[in-house]
């Protein structure tokens, strides 16, 4: 059990080739993924959850408040689309909907800082 529990802590920073997982037969799989299903929803569901529940609450008040919506609001729809479409890669989806497609340097900052999505036009 304690083996198991290392190895999980371990390997799940990614591919492991030490000799204690090779020895032991830890599968590519596991090193990728070294829960099952039903560990990560014990382990993180109520967090995602909550998460969840945090954002529909956020729109709630974005909704009820006066004024127009800008770009974010529409990009932050845009990704969460994105959450309904099979596959397992969204976060790389949803961080390429809101993020700056173009590899040219802005010429002059917009504002002071990063804004969490991109103004222009959805690729």
């Amino acid at each position: 059990m304690i083996v198991d529990q290392l190895i999980t802590i371990l390997v799940a920073k990614g591919n492991c080739s030490c000799v204690p997982c090779v020895n032991l037969g830890v599968t590519e799989k596991q090193l990728s993924n070294p829960m099952t299903r039903s560990q990560l929803l014990d382990l993180y569901f109520l967090n995602a959850r909550a998460r969840l529940i945090d954002l529909a609450a956020f729109l709630d008040r974005v909704e009820r408040a006066d004024g127009e919506a800008d770009f974010r609001l529409d990009a932050l729809r845009q990704a969460m689309k994105e959450l309904s479409n099979p596959g397992s890669d969204r976060t790389e989806r949803i961080l390429k909907t809101l993020s700056d497609p173009t590899t040219d340097p802005a010429p002059l900052a917009s504002s002071k800082g990063a804004c969490g999505a991109w103004p222009g036009p959805v690729a």
